[in-house]
Parts: C-alpha cells; structure tokens; sequence
C-alpha cells in the first residue's frame, strides 16, 4: 500500500526527485527495477525527443535515448529534411532573440502565416511541428513495456522498440498519406499520438490530428516493428485516450476512445456507435464520444466518458455510458446499452479523465472535486463525495486553465486506484487522497512544488512556457505504483513517493 501524505517542501516521505533532461507530458512507467518515460528539450537542443531510462531504487538516470524520424526516412529525402529542419532552428532562433516566443497561435515561437512554406515543406517530409510550443515536442504519449523491451511512439510518427540496456532493435517513421501530410503542413492543427497499446505479439498506435477526421489506427508486430494493418477510423473533437482490446468469445476486437471497433487480425471495421445508422440510437452517440479519454474494459463491456462539450456542440446527455459487447461469429458483433449515467453536474466532461474499475465499481473525478462510485453493472449511483482542496494561494497565472475550463483549482487532473485509496493529482501539483472501502473520505490534501514555486518564480512571465500544461507544472501525466511506491512526473522532474 502506498503512503498516503508527502510534502514536497520538507521531503517527507519523498525518496528521491530526479530532473529530467526536458520537458514533457509523458507518464513514467515502472518495468521492474527500471522507470521510462520521454523528454522534450527544446526544438533548439541537439536531442530534441528521448526515451529516459531511470534506475527506479535511487533516481538515477541510466541512460537516454534520441528518437529522431529524418534517420528513418527514404534515404533521397534525408538530406533536404535535414537542411528543412536546420532553417527552421535558424528562424526560431531568430524570432527568440528578437523578442518573439511560443505563445498560443504560434508554432515553436514563428507566426503561422510568416513560415507555413517552410512548415508545409516539413510535412511533406513528414517532419512536423509542435503546435503546443517548442518545448513539448512531440512526447505526449507514454511509453508501455512487455518486461523485456519498452515501446515509444511520438506525435512526429516515430515508432520503435528499445531493450532495458537501450539498444534500439527497430524503429520506423510510418509515414502519412501525401494528403494528409499536405493538410497537417497549413499548421492549423494540433499534432498528436496516443500512448501505445500492447496485446500479445501486437503493438498497437493510434495518431493524426485534431480537427478532422485523419486519425489512423496502426498495428505493428512488436517483434519487428513490420506494419499488420492500418486503417483510417476516428472521428473525434480531441484525441488523447488509447484504444483497448476486447476479447469476445470469435475474435478480439480493439475499441477506440469514438467508439469504432475494429477486429484485431486484420483491422476490419467490426462497429461504431455513430456511423451504423441501421441500429436505432440515441442522438448523443455519434456526436459526443470525446475521443480525449481512454475507455475502460471489463469482460465484454466497454465503459466511456461522453463529454458535454464536443466540436462547439453543447451536449445534453454528458455522464457514463457503457455498452456490452458480443460476438456472433468471427464476421459479426453485436452491442447494447447497459446504461447511461447522466447525474453529473455540469455540462462539459472535459475536465474528466478516463474512469478507473475495481472490483464491479467504476470511479470518476469531475472538475468539480466531486467523486462518483457507481455500480458498472446497473450505473447505479453508490457514493457521491464532494471534497474540496485546501484554499492555498497560486500564482496570478495558475488561476485558470486557457481554453474555458475554469479555475485550475476546479481542473480534475488524473487519478488512480491502489489499495483502498483514490489518488487523485491536479495539473498544479495538489493531490488528494480518498479513502473508497467504504463510505468514501478524504484522508489527506499533500503537495508537490514545481521548481519554479520553489525558487520563488512565476514561469508564467516567459511566454514561452505558455499553455504547455495548463498554466502549472505537472501537467497531464498519470501516477504510477510499483509495491508501496508511487512514482510522480511533473514537467521537469521525477518523484518516487514512500516509506
């Protein structure tokens, strides 16, 4: 059972915090004695994107990985990548030292319409550019290991397979369509990647880009790294959740976070809840599955958050859905609604990260520091909590999150279950811990301070930082648990928390 109180500014109860070489999103993952997770320096450092290897007893870092696509290209496109990506550091450099940075609406500190040539002449090389500033880079996902090697893919296409020693044993840059290369270069769009997905000898990656239907879901033999099948298939506002795999009783099947199912052999279109105009449904389904949270499987039943705040759209019927799946042969699947829980509060569900099952419980976190337990087989509503964070200053830049989602304060950030304890980490480094065995309670509010509020800073004043991670810095990163040990990613740095 992990400790359930720390404190960033005395240590207690905090065994060791290791700086990261960059910044990043990405979860730490524990596989044995080891911690990976990637790094993003900035577009200017020599070793943009990395896979980081720490040793998970002392914090040391054991070694790093650059994961760079131009190596991988067709061997007559390397050269001009390369003289392409050399200009753009020339111009970002020179914005820089005239005064202009990464702020929101800008790609790694250039105006859009100034560099879209130079932009789209990447793309077309299927290099692209950070849309969330060029300190993020492409490592949004997390890596996932099988306890032999580990598996990375980044928002720029790279997809690759390292050794605990951090041999690379392949890797490839599985270019895009011209089309959609052509259409990601205009630079209006954000780029992104899922966390990958391994199932048996599959290894599984979703990627493309919001604002449009040009996501593609890609299955590779983890062996070699030699493509199964792709298909084009995701029809969401926002795309940051992982598919899952579903076992029936013909076939597996991986389920999208839009809910499109595909069979796992050979990526035929099985279903999807929002293009079978046959099946009589709800009006909310084909429009409101947001494709940011990752659904939750147990057994044949498949459980989403459906969002209140899809694509502009006001939604009336935000909440949980599950749906149960069966098989009827190796062609053929059916589903049904079990049931659709809209007692939720508000009307956008963004703030909500993707559920946690236990035990025939399903658990969610809303933005309103409202935790719900519900029965996964009925919906029926078993518990709500209302906790409240302490009222602790912020900093006048961490009062609220950009793109209308209200106070940080109110942001859900990610949770996890272990033990009997909820784990909850806000986006600014304010933790709960609740108690759930039970009549739910809450045990204990620790902290974490970036290293910005422990030198007394505001990072906030370089814009460059802006809108990297919601104005704080830990950002969107899961905890992870290894025995009694919980491990913490922040921006630019790393926590293992215990005894």
């Amino acid at each position: 059972m992990p400790v359930t109180d720390w404190d960033g500014k005395t240590d207690s109860n905090i065994l060791w915090k290791t700086k990261m070489p960059g910044y990043s999103h990405s979860s730490p993952i524990v596989a044995g004695d080891r911690v990976f997770t990637l790094a993003a320096q900035d577009l200017l450092a020599a070793e943009h994107n990395s896979l980081v290897c720490v040793d998970a007893r002392n914090g040391k870092i054991l070694w790093r990985r650059f994961m760079d696509t131009i190596p991988l290209l067709p061997k007559e496109e390397r050269e001009k990548a390369r003289a392409l990506w050399d200009d753009l550091c020339v111009r970002v450099k020179k914005a820089r030292d005239g005064g202009i940075n990464g702020k929101w609406g800008m790609l790694c500190g250039l105006p859009q319409k100034e560099h879209k040539g130079l932009l789209q002449e990447l793309a077309e090389c299927s290099i692209y550019v950070p849309h969330y500033g060029a300190l993020i880079g492409q490592t949004w996902p997390s890596p996932v290991s099988d306890g032999t090697n580990v598996y990375v893919c980044t928002a720029n296409n790279y997809v690759g397979c390292f050794d605990r020693s951090g041999k690379c044993l392949w890797a490839v840059c599985d270019r895009d369509p011209p089309a959609l290369r052509r259409a990601i270069g205009r630079g209006r769009d954000q780029i992104g990647m899922t966390s990958p997905l391994l199932h048996g000898d599959r290894l599984i990656v979703v990627g493309g880009f919001a604002g449009g239907k040009r996501h593609r879901v890609r299955v590779y033999d983890k062996r070699t790294g030699v493509k199964m099948w792709e298909r084009p298939g995701w029809q969401a506002r926002d795309m940051g959740g992982t598919p899952v795999v579903v076992s029936l009783e013909y076939l597996d099947v991986v389920v999208c976070p839009n809910s499109w199912v595909f069979r796992l052999d050979d990526g035929r279109l099985m279903a999807g809840w929002g293009i079978d105009r046959a099946e009589k449904q709800p009006e909310f389904l084909p429009r409101c599955l947001h494709g940011d949270q990752s659904p939750v499987c147990h057994g044949n039943r498949v459980y989403y958050v459906v969002d209140g705040n899809t694509g502009g759209e006001k939604v009336s019927h935000p909440g949980v859905l599950a749906i149960e799946l069966e098989s009827v042969s190796r062609d053929e699947i059916k589903w049904r609604i079990l049931w659709h829980d809209t007692s939720k509060r508000h009307g956008n569900y963004n703030g909500t990260r993707s559920l946690v099952y236990s035990k025939g419980k399903m658990y969610d976190i809303e933005t309103d520091s409202t935790l719900r337990v519900r029965d996964a087989t009925t919906g029926k509503l078993l518990h709500k909590f209302d906790f409240k964070l302490p009222d602790e200053a912020l900093p006048a830049s961490m009062n609220h999150a950009p793109g209308g989602y209200g106070p940080v304060t109110g942001y859900a950030g990610t949770y996890a279950l272990a033990g009997n304890h909820v784990f909850l980490k806000r986006n600014h480094g304010r933790f709960a811990v609740l108690r759930v065995d039970g009549k739910p309670e809450r045990v204990s509010t620790p902290r974490l301070y970036s290293s910005w509020e422990l030198a007394g800073q505001d990072r906030n004043r370089d814009p460059r930082y802006e809108n990297i991670g919601w104005e704080n810095g830990f950002g969107f990163s899961h905890l992870s648990f290894s025995g009694s040990r919980m491990f913490v990613r922040s921006f630019d740095a790393l926590y293992c928390i215990g005894e």
